[in-house]
């Protein structure tokens, strides 16, 4: 089985580097490396093609439109093998990371890495962030629903990329779980590979980390509302519950802040406020009443 290790990237020129240098280590009879350029300005082109004589990797263009799942899509088309794997620019993947999923891509259709955070995350950012996927495979914040994994992590026979028309576009974020509830509505399951491990990257100051959960949960209400959408046309058995606004838990977060000591307890307080605002302003996009 041939397979094809896609990285989208946009101005990654500080940590492609570091991604491809742990590929280096991973070892399969038959793969290639695909850089889908999303429009960096940065050199990111250029690091990339330094790696072309120790890796079989081709950089291709995907800056006709902006998004990771825009470049995914195009890096895809790009592709020779029989499975995808899909990972980020800014994480690192584990030395027998390809091996092991290479080896349940044979068993499987649909599969997802561990994440480990401690190696790449300073300490307060680790502490302050839950870790999902780090034992078992991801969940809906909202309740219960169908299991995804991060984009970041996933692989997949290219026949069945291609049945859902790869990632749906329409999603700035959260494309990862639609991807993967797509692709579980064709019937197949979604493989948790406890011994596939890639080194996943938070964000590591407080803007970041603000801004990544207010678009995180701005994304949340777009799902529900395009899941909600097709559950009452009949289209799909399960819609993830609403995200609603938590005035309480805002109030409890304000009265909080002048009694933070340290930067974990200050990274989990900007998670918090910029997921509650996240759903307020998604609430306000998407028209959905978040009470």
């Amino acid at each position: 089985m041939k397979l094809s290790v896609v990285i989208p990237c946009l101005n990654a020129a500080e940590t492609l580097a570091q991604q491809l240098t742990a590929l280096q280590q991973n070892d399969w009879p038959d793969w290639e490396v695909i850089i889908a350029d999303n429009g960096s300005t940065d050199g990111t082109q250029g690091i990339a093609l330094g790696f072309a004589d120790t890796l079989n990797l081709r950089v291709t263009d995907a800056s006709q439109h902006a998004g990771a799942g825009y470049a995914r899509n195009v890096g895809a088309t790009q592709t020779t093998g029989d499975a995808l794997l899909f990972i980020d620019a800014d994480d690192e993947v584990d030395p027998n990371w390809l091996e092991h999923m290479g080896h349940a891509l044979m068993q499987h259709e649909f599969v997802a890495a561990q994440l480990e955070y401690h190696k790449l995350n300073k300490d307060w950012v680790y502490h302050s962030r839950g870790r999902p996927q780090e034992k078992e495979l991801a969940r809906h914040r909202h309740g219960e629903s169908l299991p995804y994994a991060f984009s970041a992590s996933l692989g997949i026979k290219r026949d069945l990329h291609d049945a859902i028309n790869g990632f749906d576009t329409r999603f700035e974020i959260g494309e990862d779980m639609d991807y993967c509830w797509r692709a579980q509505a064709q019937g197949v399951s979604l493989e948790f590979v406890h011994d596939a491990v890639i080194h996943y990257r938070f964000r590591d100051t407080f803007a970041g980390i603000y801004r990544q959960a207010r678009q995180y949960a701005q994304s949340n209400v777009h799902l529900y509302k395009h899941y909600h959408k097709l559950h009452r046309g009949g289209e799909v058995p399960v819609v993830p519950p609403k995200p609603t606004l938590s005035l309480k838990q805002i109030a409890y977060l304000l009265l909080r802040y002048p009694r933070i000591q340290d930067n974990k307890e200050r990274g989990s307080w900007m998670w918090n406020l910029g997921w509650q605002m996240g759903i307020l302003q998604g609430a306000w996009r998407y028209r959905v009443m978040p009470f």
